[in-house]
């Protein structure tokens, strides 16, 4: 038996989260791709657009991607709750909202 462990959560010291903001770097998406390997989940971020012709018509959907977050399965269902929650109180407060 381990004398040194702590007998309930009462007893762990709370440590202090520092977090720092200085590298950070915000990015627009309206389109992402996911994929999942064996230990990691890779979700990869870019932006959507019409690509028209010289007379307006559509030619094609251009999907543009710059960049992939890969996060173990334990991040991966945290962010899902996280965002999860962030969409039903958007909902709440402005309603339904079409994903397609």
């Amino acid at each position: 038996m381990d004398n040194n462990a702590p007998q309930d959560e009462q007893d762990i010291p709370e440590i202090p989260l520092d977090v720092h903001r200085e590298n950070l770097r915000a990015i627009y998406c309206n389109a992402f791709q996911s994929s999942a390997g064996e230990e990691e989940v890779f979700l990869t971020l870019g932006i959507n657009r019409l690509v028209r012709d010289i007379e307006g018509r559509p030619l094609a959907v251009q999907l543009d991607l710059d960049t992939e977050v890969v996060m173990n399965y334990p991040t991966a269902k945290r962010l899902a709750i996280a965002m999860a929650q962030m969409v039903r109180d958007y909902e709440d407060a402005n309603g339904t909202i079409d994903s397609e």
